[in-house]
């Protein structure tokens, strides 16, 4: 039996490796798609000590933040990544799922509601409300071809253990 954890403190441990594993690149990356200042082309330590600056951190760890539709296992299995350690994750809560949105191609629950060109996480598929044989202009596809695909190519690339599926 491995340690156990709440959710809260497996989603920081992993926050906190990141944050320390990251190169100064990456960090920059990330600061910059958040409309942060970073550039600054005369002067390269500038650059340097803007990205390592303590009030960034907060905002390198808002990159991994999880949603959680994201499953425990997955979370479980990324500190086994980093740390070589055996853990589980305690939640005391009750998701209400039936309330929420699922894909109409992969059937992984995606977000709270249904939204006009929302792109899934998992499949890729832009949902413009396109059903069965209908050609679906943002996916180059039917949602039907498109599903033969996106499992076709799913069992090359299991992603099974990060999102949750709908089954009802």
């Amino acid at each position: 039996m491995g340690i156990e954890l709440s959710r809260k403190e497996a989603i920081r441990i992993i926050q906190d490796y990141m944050l320390l594993h990251l190169s100064i690149e990456e960090k920059g990356n990330i600061l910059i798609g958040y409309g942060g200042k970073v550039i600054n082309e005369d002067n390269d330590e500038w650059i340097v000590s803007e990205i390592l600056n303590i009030k960034n951190n907060r905002i390198i760890r808002a990159n991994y933040n999880y949603s959680k539709l994201i499953t425990n296992t997955y979370l479980e299995l990324k500190i086994k990544e980093f740390y070589d350690l055996e853990i589980a994750i305690i939640s005391n809560k009750n998701y209400d799922f039936d309330s929420y949105y699922s894909c109409v191609c992969c059937n992984y629950i995606i977000s709270k509601k249904r939204t006009l060109y929302s792109i899934c996480p998992v499949c890729y598929w832009e949902d413009d409300f396109t059903e069965g044989e209908t050609y679906s202009g943002p996916n180059h596809s039917s949602l039907k071809d498109y599903k033969l695909k996106f499992f076709k190519q799913k069992e090359l690339n299991s992603n099974d253990d990060v999102y949750l599926q709908y089954y009802k």
